[in-house]
């Protein structure tokens, strides 16, 4: 008898759980369904796994990070020391830990902003801390402003971006650094059915400074004080399945006007070659945890090693 009434409350309790969760499941629809964009399904117009998850969630309010970790060499992944390999301005000499917060408000289905701010950790594998840094190991991540359009034209997927930046890193604010105005698109073009989509990042950066010469006995800021900079820099991705993929970026066409030079004349980067594998988790969570190096002069200790990923939460 006991055992047939603790099966009965045992059942009775089974059945009370079980109808909270399906309420907990309904309400929880109630609120997603609430906070989409109404409109058009913008996954119809851009396909591509990593444009989908960079341009962020299709909600109306989102949270999203791009946690990245850009590492030393081949030769030394976990070093404090990361290569220049492109020999850039503004360039941290260092691996480091980023981790954005970004909060999207979908204006329409397919233009959003979102304001990110987060933090960065300098040499994260490094017991003993960074050297010869000019800066502190621990601070705010260059928060930013983000106006995002999605499109297609000729077939063509495309992310349009403006993005204020206000730059708090502490090396480069000890070089002048102030603020950023980058307009960024991004196109990709899927070709027929074959699995390849060929495309391209192109960029315009503008920057602000608040040091213009030598500061005491330091050497001339100026020369990494690129004051404008574009580029091109051509993609080719390999859809292996629905979950991976293979895509390559050359920095192909990088160019930057520093301070010190005289106007409308520039310097080249060096053309590196990105590799690595795509990894698509969900449509809101991409992984891409890849390697560079230069064409030219392929050597495993001017390389750079990295891992970058978006994840959307609702």
């Amino acid at each position: 008898m006991k055992r047939f009434i603790a099966a009965c409350i045992l059942g009775l309790l089974f059945s009370q759980i079980t109808h909270a969760q399906e309420s907990s499941k309904i309400k929880l629809d109630d609120v997603k369904d609430s906070n989409r964009v109404e409109g058009e399904d913008v996954d119809e117009v851009i396909t591509n796994s990593l444009l989908r998850a960079s341009s962020g969630s299709k909600s109306r309010w989102s949270i999203a990070t791009a946690f990245n970790f850009n590492g030393g060499s081949l030769q030394s992944p976990l070093s404090e020391d990361r290569p220049n390999v492109a020999a850039s301005t503004g360039t941290i000499p260092k691996s480091n830990l980023q981790g954005p917060l970004s909060i999207k408000y979908g204006i329409t289905p397919r233009s959003s902003l979102l304001l990110s701010m987060g933090m960065r950790w300098i040499a994260p594998f490094s017991s003993s801390g960074p050297h010869d840094f000019e800066g502190q190991r621990f601070d705010a991540d260059n928060p930013y402003l983000t106006y995002q359009y999605l499109y297609k034209w000729l077939g063509i997927q495309s992310q349009f971006q403006v993005q204020a930046i206000g730059f708090t890193n502490s090396d480069l604010l000890a070089k002048g650094y102030v603020g950023q105005l980058l307009i960024d698109q991004e196109n990709m073009y899927e070709v027929g059915e074959t699995g390849i989509s060929v495309g391209a990042s192109t960029w315009v950066a503008l920057q602000a400074f608040n040091k213009t010469g030598p500061v005491g006995e330091l050497e001339d800021v100026r020369t990494d004080q690129s004051d404008y900079s574009f580029g091109i820099q051509p993609c080719i991705e390999y859809e292996i399945n629905d979950r991976f993929n293979l895509r390559g970026v050359t920095s192909l066409w990088v160019f930057e006007h520093t301070r010190d030079m005289v106007p409308n004349s520039y310097f080249q980067d060096k053309v590196y070659q990105s590799f690595g594998v795509g990894i698509t988790i969900t449509r809101d969570v991409y992984l891409f945890p890849n390697i560079s190096f230069l064409p030219d002069d392929i050597r495993a200790d001017k390389t750079n090693v990295g891992l970058n990923t978006n994840i959307n939460i609702f």
